[in-house]
């Protein structure tokens, strides 16, 4: 028998503590931050940066390069933080349409980015074909909160027959709710993206792309959304001296495309799209002083809905910042715990005596006889949990075992479960559900169909990809997304 193990781990949200002295955690392996020029910085995979100090200079921009999983943007900082630079984790501005009627669809509409642990807007739709009137649709912004993409209107096929228009997506929302889009004679103006996340920012998640505009006629394709804005975590041991900038913003939307001269009284036009949201900024510190700008604002939109404004949340013992952040931050005088220690998770130990550790393939001694024991060992489960495991052939519809309880501790505990091992190869899976609290639930809502989540099943297989799902109160179950959790610890 043949066997492969991979661990899914699931990262709970951040708790608030007490703390006597303020320590970021930096460990310092990446040394002293004193970059002298424009820098974007790649990141890495938990996206987590461990530094002893921060000295971003005048006139210098910090950016980052997104990873694979799209995590926010995690700054730990053993000493103090100068900023008379800039750190950016903005969302990007869509392109403009360019001179309308070029037949260039390629550089047209492409969705723009969002910044580090933020979402894309939506892409631009294309142009209506004259000759028959089909109308295309502007993409959804990505994201919980992702603006509304809209359509083509105005348009009666005639050689001289009057304007078309490619309406206006509405914004991204985070913070607050996105605006609405634009309308037309033939649409009511699309609904914003809705509100999501909290003010304690756990998870730490960024803001939602906005909604592309429709397209046109005669080569216009609509414009695309802004992406939503970035997510940045600043914890920082000593003090946050920010007289520079630190940036979250959506971007907004790219110019309208305009074409005209094709009979009398006609233009086509793709209206500009939604601005993505505003992202998150979360600085933790011992002090927090300056006169900087602190942003986390929603994109401009020039004629359709702008993105709705971020979130913003200081955790400083004193704070002297002499300038407001727009959107107003959250305030509390003790910051909280930075990465809750404990995370849940359920892996598949050993199987008849021999272990799987980092093994990918394991055989059983033909001599060995039924049942067998399979250890799952488990970490940030409540224990008296019950683990079922299933022993699946290739074509056969499997051998299931009687649930066993973990037995251990919260942070370290197992179950031992008894099967009969078919024949041949087999693919072992084990699961458990286990109840949440409100508070995680609601934080969860946005990936539930906005709906507050009850339970979390977790599935180790040994034949494939683990999996977490969500089940809601009403016993709907929607599969978790990649990328929302963060191998550093912290809940995207």
């Amino acid at each position: 028998m043949s066997a492969k193990a991979l661990n899914m781990i699931w990262v709970l949200a951040l708790l608030p503590g007490l703390a006597q002295a303020f320590n970021s955690g930096s460990t310092g392996v990446d040394g002293d931050f004193n970059p002298t020029a424009n820098i974007k910085l790649p990141l890495p995979a938990d996206g987590v940066f461990n530094f002893k100090s921060v000295n971003i200079p005048a006139n210098v921009t910090v950016t980052f390069a997104r990873n694979a999983a799209n995590t926010p943007v995690t700054l730990l900082v053993q000493t103090d933080a100068t900023i008379a630079g800039t750190i950016d984790v903005s969302g990007q501005k869509s392109a403009d349409t360019g001179s309308a009627g070029d037949q260039n669809l390629a550089d047209d509409g492409i969705p723009a980015l969002g910044g580090p642990g933020g979402f894309d807007g939506g892409a631009g739709g294309y142009p209506v074909n004259p000759s028959i009137g089909l109308s295309t649709r502007g993409g959804d912004g990505q994201g919980p909160g992702g603006g509304i993409g809209n359509i083509y209107c105005n348009y009666v096929y005639d050689p001289n027959g009057s304007s078309s228009y490619g309406l206006g997506g509405s914004g991204g929302g985070f913070g607050m709710d996105g605006p609405k889009g634009t309308a037309g004679n033939c649409h009511n103006a699309v609904v914003g993206g809705k509100s999501y996340g909290n003010y304690q920012l756990q998870p730490l998640i960024g803001g939602s792309g906005g909604g592309g505009s429709g397209g046109a006629r005669y080569y216009v394709r609509g414009i695309a959304g802004g992406g939503g804005g970035g997510a940045l975590l600043l914890a920082v041991t000593g003090t946050v001296n920010v007289t520079g900038k630190i940036l979250a913003n959506g971007g907004g939307s790219g110019n309208n495309g305009v074409i005209s001269g094709y009979g009398s009284n006609k233009d086509s036009v793709s209206e500009s799209a939604g601005g993505g949201s505003g992202g998150a900024i979360r600085i933790m510190a011992s002090a927090l002083k300056g006169n900087g700008q602190i942003t986390a604002n929603g994109g401009s939109s020039s004629a359709s809905g702008n993105g709705g404004a971020g979130r913003i949340r200081f955790e400083v013992e004193s704070n002297f910042l002499s300038t407001a952040p727009s959107p107003l931050s959250v305030n509390t005088s003790t910051p909280g715990l930075i990465f809750i220690p404990n995370h849940p998770s359920l892996a598949i130990a050993s199987v008849a005596g021999v272990a799987l550790g980092s093994n990918s393939e394991i055989s059983i001694p033909a001599s060995t006889t039924n049942p067998v024991n399979v250890v799952i060992n488990a970490t940030g489960i409540p224990i008296g949990t019950l683990v079922a495991l299933t022993a699946k052939p290739e074509n056969d519809a499997g051998v299931s075992a009687a649930p066993s309880a973990l037995v251990g501790t919260a942070e370290n505990s197992s179950a031992t479960l008894q099967v009969d091992l078919p024949v041949g190869a087999s693919i072992l899976e084990a699961s458990t559900t286990f109840v949440i609290t409100a508070s995680l639930g609601d934080q969860l809502a946005p990936y539930a169909g906005n709906e507050r989540v009850e339970k979390i099943k977790l599935v180790a297989s040994t034949g494939g990809l683990s999996e977490t799902h969500l089940i809601t109160v009403s016993g709907k179950t929607y599969p978790a997304p990649q990328g929302l959790w963060a191998a550093g610890g912290g809940f995207l």
